[in-house]
């Protein structure tokens, strides 16, 4: 005979009670550490919408400038720094300008401290004034305040009713500055014109052309849709032309790496406009390596985020923006957190599929919102990217393969922008990290770049993601044990991004 005992009430209740506190908290604040991305994701997908309708209703093209009976004297400013060859390319384009020459001054803002390069920069702008053009060199014993330093302190010479900022890489069409000019005589309140960027090596490499999908992101969609939907395109340090009256004004902030988005929502602040133009399109140089990649991307993470150190309480006290204007404006300042909310979600989510396996939410949390949350909030981050690919309408097919290898360069790149955004949010002293320009034609081998890279300041620092890497392996492999393969492959992924970085020269 067997005898069948019933559990003991009390201890039944305890188990109960156990069961019911095992409430899976890291899988909670993963969840909702990760929700977080999509407000920005979110943003993308509504101004990837806002873009799309514009197009799709026939008026995504830009207005016919005016013909002008008299030109103003424009300021073209070029600030330079140890560049050897690629100043006599950008001086040879700004010459050719469309643009009657007495009525056009040329700033070369040189900051070198390379003496051999300052000479020949010097014998550069003696040709060119002996050929009627005029043209200055201005040069600063220091480097104070970097490059905004370097625009103010070229301001204070500058003749022109207009100031037109190109970089030594920068390549612009005969019209630039004809089609620019027009729209400041249509409105006594625009401050700057900002125009759309191309790249001169867009198909050298796999970073080039992951970085070219990146920004085309920027130039096709985010900044079309802001300045037909009256949000506030920025000003992206060059290509672009600004009333000069507004520039002596506010002046470039000297104590903020990146000067142009700081400036350019200052004044929009206050009340004043901008526009964008898709035409006329400048041809930059984009970093050839992922090391030089990452230093610039860091540069402009920090910069963004101590702009918005700087300007979100103006943001938010203003009067001259709509709520819905205050919103996206804050929302595009404070993207730098993206990479700090983004490690977080990372680290919470391994840690709770180790941890947390055996809850039910956990897992289900774990396998569900880990994949299908993510992917849908991938979706639509990438929607613009998509949609700036089939904008640009060449060669479209590749554009779209090389998307992938664009989620991997901004993976790899992530340990830096989070330590430059935390840089940035805190207030710490910023050092301006220089990009080196190439002058990398089609003609220029791959392997001189390489070479070049290795005997360079460019020294590899990438211990993190190689520590990271190995660490999210073991993280998978654990998984993987335990039966959540859907969490498993995200973390090999995260796990071969960053290997991908840390190998990177």
């Amino acid at each position: 005979m067997k005898i069948f005992y019933s559990p003991n009430p009390i201890d039944a209740g305890l188990n109960t009670r156990k069961k019911i506190m095992a409430f899976p908290v890291l899988t909670f604040l993963a969840t909702t550490v990760s929700s977080l991305l999509s407000i920005y994701a979110f943003n993308m997908f509504v101004l990837a919408l806002m873009t799309a309708k514009r197009i799709i209703s026939g008026r995504a093209s830009d207005t016919n400038p005016l013909l002008l009976n008299h030109l103003p004297v424009v300021t073209i400013q070029i600030p330079i720094y140890n560049e050897d060859s690629i100043v006599g390319k950008v001086l040879e384009n700004v010459t050719s300008f469309d643009y009657p020459k007495d009525r056009m001054q040329v700033q070369l803002l040189d900051d070198s401290t390379d003496k051999d390069l300052l000479l020949e920069d010097e014998l550069l702008v003696e040709d060119y004034v002996k050929k009627g053009y005029d043209i200055q060199l201005i040069h600063r014993s220091d480097r104070k305040g970097y490059k905004a330093g370097a625009l103010n302190n070229g301001l204070r010479l500058a003749k022109g009713e207009y100031v037109v900022i190109v970089d030594a890489d920068t390549i612009s069409p005969s019209n630039f500055l004809k089609d620019l000019i027009s729209l400041f005589n249509e409105d006594d309140r625009l401050a700057f014109v900002q125009t759309k960027c191309g790249y001169s090596d867009r198909w050298f490499n796999w970073v080039t052309e992951s970085s070219a999908v990146e920004r085309d992101t920027h130039y096709l969609v985010e900044q079309p849709a802001k300045n037909w939907y009256n949000l506030l395109p920025n000003f992206s340090g060059k290509a672009g032309m600004w009333r000069k009256s507004v520039l002596n004004k506010y002046g470039w902030d000297e104590t903020v790496i990146t000067e142009d988005i700081e400036l350019s929502y200052r004044v929009q602040i206050d009340g004043w406009k901008s526009v964008y133009l898709h035409n006329p399109t400048c041809l930059i140089e984009l970093p050839p390596s992922l090391m030089a990649l990452k230093a610039q991307q860091k540069r402009w993470t920090a910069g963004f985020a101590q702009s918005f150190r700087k300007l979100w309480k103006s943001v938010i006290r203003t009067t001259n923006l709509s709520n819905f204007q205050k919103m996206e404006t804050l929302i595009f300042l404070s993207t730098p957190a993206t990479h700090i909310i983004a490690l977080t979600a990372i680290v919470l989510w391994a840690l709770a599929a180790v941890f947390e396996p055996e809850a039910t939410l956990g897992l289900w949390l774990g396998t569900l919102a880990f994949s299908g949350f993510m992917a849908a909030m991938s979706f639509a981050a990438q929607l613009p990217v998509i949609m700036a690919a089939f904008r640009s309408g060449e060669r479209v097919g590749r554009k779209l393969i090389t998307i992938p290898l664009t989620l991997t360069m901004v993976t790899a790149n992530l340990f830096a922008n989070a330590k430059g955004a935390v840089e940035g949010f805190t207030g710490q002293r910023l050092v301006f990290e220089r990009t080196r320009k190439y002058g990398i034609t089609e003609s220029t081998k791959k392997h001189e770049i390489v070479n070049d890279l290795k005997l360079s300041h460019i020294m590899r620092k990438n211990k993190v993601e190689l520590a990271s890497a190995i660490l999210m392996t073991l993280f998978s492999i654990k998984i993987l044990q335990i039966g959540q393969i859907t969490s498993a492959i995200p973390l090999f992924y995260l796990a071969t991004a960053w290997f991908v970085g840390a190998l990177q020269k």
